[in-house]
């Protein structure tokens, strides 16, 4: 045996080093550690598994006392931001009031009765000429009330009905309408049964109409006194089509002779007018002191034109200020001098020109029918929207061919 330190050869079993006095007993008890293995656990390693058991009983302690007493870590509300407005009853049924629409923080957990107080506050803050005393309600923009998200049964609940309307929530618009107005019927059925309509018969002017002659009948052939009859093929374009055009005239009053002289005194005064002359008229009447806003995203021009065109607020009339806003509704900084606008029409017109509602060649097209697209009046929104093009400096759609041109503006019948 050596000693580990000074390396001296060592007698049996010293407890110390004789060349560097350093203790060295630990060699002499390593071989009879080894040879306790096989015979069973030293104490050492009882001391250990003791202490290892107890460890564990420890630990499952401390994971029961967590489990009973710590609570899962909150999460943090969410607000986002809609649009809340009022809408009120009128003659035309319910309409929303312009100008009043605010903005309003809201979770998207909530129920139309948590909606309803904040919004009713809100406006009460900001809008107290507007506001009275009384019981309001959640609508849609339809002026259906807010129970359930449409077009199921399920109630409603704001980040559900996000999803399914597919909107994001800066462009979400919920009104509150007093709950009189809602239930009440529509107040105005009862002035409108003042009103009728009549259907006048238009005169066509012989003058402009070939005379022909009309065949004698077998008994006037047979007679000698039969002379042959004077007629114009407008009168028999007369009886045959029977155009009528209506008239509002007041039932209370049985003589309709203003009616027919206002009428062809409108007539006279727009023969001899052609397209260019009706054009060059409008856009001299255009009212510059007032204009007609328009929010347009590039990416969905043909929604977002329709829904202005179909504001109430809407004057063809007025001048047109339009922004372009990007996917979540920031607008770009620019000043509308022209540009913004003209790029606008022109878009519009490439939408329409693409649309369901014309079919054929790019250079030929014809207007298709679609009884969705009739029954939501988008072919009289489509006409308009082409007529503010032209007047407002804007293209036309330059995609007719010459007869279905020449068949619009008159001058083939």
């Amino acid at each position: 045996m050596f000693c580990p330190f000074c390396a001296v050869q060592l007698g049996d079993a010293p407890k110390f080093c004789p060349s560097c006095g350093l203790k060295v007993g630990f060699l002499t008890e390593r071989p009879s550690t080894s040879s306790s293995v096989g015979h069973g656990p030293t104490v050492n390693e009882t001391s250990i598994q003791g202490r290892a058991a107890q460890f564990m009983r420890f630990r499952e302690v401390k994971e029961a006392e967590r489990r009973t007493f710590s609570k899962a870590k909150k999460k943090p509300n969410i607000t986002v931001k809609i649009s809340i407005g009022i809408m009120t009853r009128t003659k035309y049924g319910l309409k929303p009031i312009r100008g009043k629409t605010l903005p309003l923080n809201v979770e998207p957990l909530w129920s139309s009765k948590q909606i309803l107080p904040a919004a009713i506050k809100k406006q009460r803050d900001f809008n107290q000429d507007t506001m009275y005393d009384g019981e309001y309600v959640l609508v849609y923009p339809d002026g259906s009330q807010v129970q359930n998200i449409p077009g199921t049964d399920r109630p409603f609940v704001l980040e559900h009905y996000k999803e399914a309307i597919g909107k994001a929530y800066q462009r979400i618009v919920l009104y509150i309408c007093p709950l009189q107005d809602l239930s009440h019927g529509d107040d105005s059925s009862s002035e409108s049964d003042d009103e009728a309509f009549a259907r006048l018969p238009m005169k066509i002017l012989p003058k402009q109409c070939p005379p022909t002659m009309s065949r004698p009948s077998d008994g006037q052939a047979n007679g000698a006194g039969a002379e042959p009859k004077n007629t114009t093929s407008c009168d028999f374009y007369n009886t045959y089509t029977k155009i009528y055009a209506p008239v509002v005239i007041d039932s209370s009053c049985s003589d309709v002779e203003d009616v027919e002289n206002f009428q062809e005194e409108d007539r006279d005064t727009d023969i001899g007018l052609t397209a260019a002359d009706i054009l060059s008229n409008l856009s001299f009447n255009i009212n510059t002191k007032s204009c007609s806003r328009f929010n347009i995203n590039r990416s969905n021009v043909w929604d977002d034109a329709l829904r202005g065109f179909k504001r109430s607020s809407f004057d063809p009339t007025c001048s047109l200020l339009v922004k372009f806003t990007d996917d979540i509704g920031q607008t770009e900084e620019a000043v509308d001098t022209g540009e913004p606008t003209r790029e606008f029409l022109t878009l519009l017109m490439d939408a329409i020109k693409t649309s369901r509602f014309f079919e054929g060649k790019d250079d030929g097209k014809y207007l298709s029918f679609d009884s969705k697209t009739a029954e939501g009046d988008e072919y009289f929104h489509v006409g308009i929207m082409v007529a503010v093009s032209i007047v407002h400096g804007g293209p036309g759609p330059q995609c007719f061919p010459p007869s279905f041109y020449q068949y619009l503006v008159g001058k083939v019948k």
